[in-house]
């Protein structure tokens, strides 16, 4: 640490808490300023993941959304009037947060002791390209000394996966309400699904069906891999995800029930850190 610098408090980025605090000292709000500054997170994020730290990174990734969500909230009457590039490189900031916090989850919440979330099934395996190879063995060393996480752990990370996933896709599609919405933001920036590309969208659809293929939910997976392939027809680890989930739907099994119990685990966790009971 610098000397004379004040540590950020545990589980704070400090590349956050120095973000804030020059938005904070600014004599008036300069919009601009403060979204290179929340790029900077996202570019931050993005080495510590290819360095394997992904937990370093999901808090950069994390801190981020909540920034952006957070000043929209505050000062989304005034922005909403800026130029449209501005609103574009916002929601493009958002939706690559969103779907880089996804990646996280699916990288902290796949394995250790999360193998036996799911009542007494394992976690689907999930074909890796090289980089994702890379990553997970970078993640595995960096990880190694830290201590295994518990069930209920795990499925906060799933299920924080999924709401992620899910934002990104409501964003690169433009649904309502948007996850700026649903936030607690007045005004929301504007944004349209045409200033997304057919290989993006089909990446939030992809994301999201890996999420719901590591909890089993292959049928919905199928259905979200369909949509992707329709995007990106010639993208082969897309269709082979869809040939191999579609062999493992179980029509026996209500769809839904892997996520009820994961979101109700990942409650139980959320009050056990609050305190409840």
């Amino acid at each position: 640490m610098v000397p004379g610098e004040e540590e950020a408090p545990a589980g704070v980025s400090t590349l956050y808490t120095s973000t804030l605090e020059q938005d904070m000292m600014r004599p008036s709000f300069d919009a601009p300023a403060w979204l290179r500054g929340l790029v900077s997170l996202k570019v931050e994020g993005t080495r510590l993941f290819r360095a394997g730290e992904v937990r370093a990174a999901a808090e950069l990734f994390l801190s981020a959304v909540i920034a952006l969500q957070t000043m929209w909230r505050v000062r989304g009457e005034e922005m909403v009037e800026l130029e449209e590039g501005f609103a574009r490189d916002v929601s493009l900031l958002r939706w690559q947060c969103e779907i880089n916090l996804a990646l996280c989850g699916l990288q902290l919440g796949g394995g250790g002791s999360g193998d036996g979330l799911l009542d007494s099934e394992k976690g689907a395996e999930k074909k890796e390209s090289d980089k994702e190879r890379e990553v997970n063995n970078n993640t595995n060393k960096n990880e190694n000394d830290k201590p295994q996480e518990t069930p209920l752990e795990t499925a906060h990370r799933l299920h924080a996966a999924e709401v992620a996933a899910q934002n990104a896709l409501d964003i690169c599609l433009a649904k309502t309400p948007s996850p700026w919405q649903r936030g607690g933001a007045e005004f929301a920036p504007p944004n349209t699904a045409d200033w997304y590309t057919d290989e993006q969208k089909a990446k939030a659809w992809f994301r999201l069906a890996a999420v719901h293929i590591q909890l089993r939910e292959f049928l919905f997976a199928a259905g979200e891999l369909e949509r992707a392939q329709r995007l990106a027809p010639n993208d082969r680890e897309i269709d082979q995800a869809f040939r191999e989930v579609r062999e493992r739907i179980d029509f026996s099994v209500r769809p839904g029930k892997s996520l009820e119990r994961v979101a109700a685990m990942a409650r139980k966790w959320e009050e056990g850190l609050s305190g409840g009971v």
